[in-house]
């Protein structure tokens, strides 16, 4: 059964081998992929495994506080709230009590909670490899998967998040950037202040830009519209230079506009430091506010699709004889996954494997990000996850009202 604007979590129930009490060796703890730090060291006793609460709820993009007047904590994920008791093997989550495998404790100043009950008390998957001394916890939301570093799922018309994983976190985000970009070359083409046909002359500065590009060389001449393709499609950094030095005069000039439109859209967790979004220590963005620059970018000016759902064109590089530059989009997803309508792919050394995807199902719209994938298989991977749960739990309810109908949702 279809689950109209409601989002049931799905708790993925622990899968352990017997564990066997630990040795000298001290374990590593790994939450999706990443070693964490932890206030204290995992313990092994009576064949359960301690871990310190703090650490693993925090490292899992979870608000962890200290009631000292009752020795309680209350922990926030999401919109999940969740209170551990001391000495008590009761949790509360939303009102409800789960029972744990054994009471939380504190031993030498910190908190302890079992292990194999971190998993009933948020969506996680909990593995201990003995072998080679770690615990590995993977995050899943709605019942998915997920490594890469943060993620986010809306419906853009409604603004509704039908799925967040470490949204807010802070990360470096590559091309993807560019959506910010793009939003701002629209905004000007509704403004009429350029044309789509205008032609724009590459500076030095542009043809010298490294990274992915269409190799524009000084002096060179190509229209709006081919460098607000290549910079859709292959995310092409001599394009978004240029375009950027026609619009504001120079990229410096550019990027201050950038960082005003996002402190307008209320973006908290974005600061721009280049056209390009090359790695720049200093600039940085979230799952989140790319979610919304996006639907800004498609809400208002949906013939960005149009470029990003193309698959390949053809453009024209001038010179002594003209030669016909391709452009393949980097989206693997266009004519692979059913619906795929862009809308930007990224990567750098620090970014890693990063995707604002965008699909259309009757009806039915939705932006997935993934921020932070280690290769770029699971990127894909991933959004295809979100992009079917998604569609798999959700449709779009039409009502046609009457002239006289009134409705007072207040």
């Amino acid at each position: 059964m279809k689950r109209y604007l409601l989002i049931i979590i799905l708790i993925i129930t622990i899968a352990m081998s017997n564990i066997a009490l630990f040795a000298d060796n001290a374990f590593k703890v790994l939450v999706n992929g990443q070693e964490i730090e932890l206030i204290s060291t995992p313990v092994g006793e009576d064949r359960i495994i301690w871990v310190p609460v703090r650490s693993i709820f925090e490292s899992l993009d979870s608000k962890v506080e200290w009631q000292g007047s009752d020795n309680s904590i209350f922990i926030i994920k999401a919109q999940k709230n969740i209170r551990l008791q001391i000495n008590s093997d009761i949790a509360t989550i939303d009102g409800k009590e789960i029972l744990l495998d054994a009471p939380v404790k504190v031993a030498n100043g910190t908190s302890l909670i079992p292990l194999s009950s971190v998993a009933k008390v948020i969506p996680v998957k909990v593995e201990v490899d003995q072998e080679n001394y770690q615990i590995k916890i993977t995050d899943f939301s709605c019942g998915i998967m997920l490594t890469a570093k943060s993620h986010i799922l809306i419906e853009p018309k409604s603004g509704l998040i039908l799925l967040n994983h470490n949204a807010n976190k802070k990360v470096q985000a590559g091309s993807v950037n560019k959506i910010m970009n793009l939003l701002l070359i629209f905004e000007t083409l509704e403004n009429k202040k350029i044309t789509i046909d205008d032609m724009v002359t590459a500076s030095k500065k542009a043809s010298s830009t490294g990274g992915s590009q269409i190799f524009l060389q000084t002096g060179e001449k190509q229209s709006v519209e081919n460098l607000v393709k290549s910079m859709v499609m292959i995310g092409a950094n001599d394009s978004a230079v240029a375009i950027a030095e026609h619009i504001a005069g120079s990229e410096t000039d550019f990027v201050a506009l950038m960082n005003q439109k996002a402190e307008s859209l209320g973006l908290k967790d974005t600061h721009f430091l280049n056209v390009t979004g090359l790695d720049a220590e200093g600039q940085y963005t979230s799952a989140y506010d790319l979610a919304i620059m996006a639907r800004e970018l498609i809400i208002k000016h949906p013939d960005v699709l149009k470029f990003a759902s193309t698959n390949e064109i053809n453009i024209q590089k001038p010179g002594a004889k003209e030669v016909s530059f391709i452009l393949s989009n980097t989206n693997k997803l266009l004519g692979s996954y059913s619906g795929s309508t862009g809308l930007k792919t990224a990567f750098t050394a620090n970014a890693l494997y990063c995707m604002v995807g965008t699909a259309e199902r009757s009806g039915l719209q939705l932006t997935a990000v993934v921020m932070g994938a280690s290769d770029n298989a699971i990127r894909y991977n991933e959004a295809t996850a979100m992009f079917d749960y998604g569609f798999g739990c959700y449709s779009v309810l039409e009502y046609k009202l009457s002239f006289f109908q009134i409705i007072d949702s207040w």
